[in-house]
């Protein structure tokens, strides 16, 4: 992918988040617009994202928002007022997956 097929789906993208920040969209809905930018821009496909995973371990229970390959997205309404929350899901979620390296992304539509 060139820039110039890039700034197009960025600034659709900018726009969905915008309209969304303004209708104080749910989470599930930011996490929808952030995973159609990534298909749309860079061809990765909606169904190869593993959505609200659940993670049963010993100390650890909870939903992993979305899973793609080795990434783990953690999103947040809030990233100021929630970051110390996410990052303790994350460390979690990442601790409790087998198999493989991972990675966690912590994100609230524009800051990660």
């Amino acid at each position: 992918m060139n820039l110039t097929d890039f700034e197009p789906q960025f600034q659709q993208y900018l726009n969905r988040i915008e309209e969304a920040k303004l209708t104080k969209a749910h989470h599930d809905q930011l996490r929808s617009i952030f995973i159609g930018f990534l298909s749309r821009t860079f061809g990765v496909d909606y169904e190869e994202f593993e959505l609200e995973k659940g993670v049963k371990a010993a100390k650890v229970r909870g939903f992993i928002d979305a899973l793609f390959q080795d990434i783990v997205f953690e999103f947040k309404r809030d990233l100021d007022a929630e970051r110390e929350e996410g990052k303790r899901e994350l460390t979690d979620y990442l601790g409790s997956l087998r198999n493989g390296t991972y990675f966690g992304v912590l994100t609230r539509r524009l800051t990660f």
